[in-house]
């Protein structure tokens, strides 16, 4: 007779318990359950795809940094930490995005494979592999989104609007581009419910906040008025040069993923709920804003493509999760993993 452990007290030790690795005979396998223990083997799976990151030097990136990202980076100037803040980072990035996942029934099949795909997408650009500003700006962009679709839980969702336009508004500080994000930002609230003029209000209230903050900060730092904004346009240079091989790949794998979640749409909403269709219609219009923002900002040849990481982690990870066919994720999980050991390894 299985002992059972009261509820209370032993949740972990019983998840522990109930994890059965014989199971799992496929590397996927063992992401298919939303256990702690999960979680703590995501945190493994992420630190072995960017280990390797701890003996090599990040290529340099060709974009102006802004004020309040510049800060951010002069507080952590030791390799070693760069690389390992950043593998925290993305594993909060990946908490976040399966919780929400989870909690709000996105998906039939709880799992932490939402969070696995964006950290393994967003680890395919050599110039991703440092603690730049796309990965820290990601922080607060999905803490945007998740209280734009916590809001669905809500009576008064008034501090989910602040919130909210506190968060697009801060990313937008680390990496100027996100400043289109407030769009499809205040549109996930259209979706879900009207709003009225004040709660538009404690939007635009959320938004003045977060520039305060930053502008007075910069102002004792300083003493000047307020800190740079780059925005640089798209470069029409970058048009007409050769890409190397493994730019090809990693657009190739990233249109791979954009075409996986168009062409499974369908089955992304089948038999779920109007509400729960609306939530997931969120991290399409996401990838929307986000592939506008790559074209109008598009700079160098990688390392902007990631910002759809957090969009397309989220929906190639739901679709993967309720596929039947455990052979055919597989193989598709294991095409990405061989493009990242080419473009990171043997580019």
């Amino acid at each position: 007779m299985k002992y059972r452990y009261p509820q209370k007290n032993y949740v972990i030790l019983q998840h522990l318990l109930d994890f059965q690795p014989t199971k799992h005979y496929n590397l996927l396998g063992l992401f298919r359950s939303h256990y702690s223990i999960n979680h703590l083997l995501l945190l493994g799976y992420i630190f072995i795809i960017r280990f390797y990151l701890f003996f090599v030097t990040a290529p340099a990136e060709n974009q102006v940094n802004t004020w309040l990202f510049q800060q951010i980076a002069y507080l952590i100037s030791n390799s070693f930490m760069i690389q390992l803040i950043s593998i925290l980072l993305i594993w909060i990035h990946a908490l976040l995005i399966n919780n929400l996942v989870n909690n709000h029934k996105l998906s039939r099949e709880n799992s932490v494979l939402p969070g696995l795909w964006y950290a393994l997408l967003i680890s395919l650009a050599p110039a991703s592999t440092s603690l730049n500003p796309i990965i820290i700006a990601n922080t607060f962009l999905i803490l945007g989104f998740v209280n734009v679709i916590e809001s669905t839980k809500q009576v008064d969702i008034r501090h989910n609007l602040f919130n909210a336009g506190l968060f697009f508004t801060t990313a937008s500080f680390i990496y100027t581009p996100y400043i289109m994000m407030l769009i499809p930002g205040l549109i996930g609230f259209y979706i879900f419910k009207s709003l009225k003029p004040s709660g538009n209000l404690q939007f635009i209230t959320g938004i003045i906040t977060s520039v305060l903050l930053i502008f007075g900060t910069y102002y004792i730092s300083t003493g000047q008025i307020h800190p740079g904004i780059y925005l640089r346009f798209i470069d029409p240079a970058l048009l007409f040069q050769m890409p190397e091989y493994s730019v090809f790949v990693f657009f190739g794998l990233y249109l791979l993923a954009i075409a996986y979640t168009l062409f499974y749409y369908p089955d992304l909403i089948f038999k779920k709920n109007i509400q729960t269709r609306k939530k997931i219609e969120i991290p399409y219009l996401i990838s929307l804003f986000t592939a506008l923002i790559v074209v109008l900002f598009f700079s160098n040849q990688t390392s902007q493509i990631v910002i759809l990481a957090f969009p397309l982690g989220t929906l190639v990870g739901i679709q993967t999760a309720e596929n039947k066919s455990i052979l055919s994720s597989e193989i598709f999980h294991l095409v990405f993993l061989g493009g990242l050991i080419y473009i990171q390894l043997l580019s």
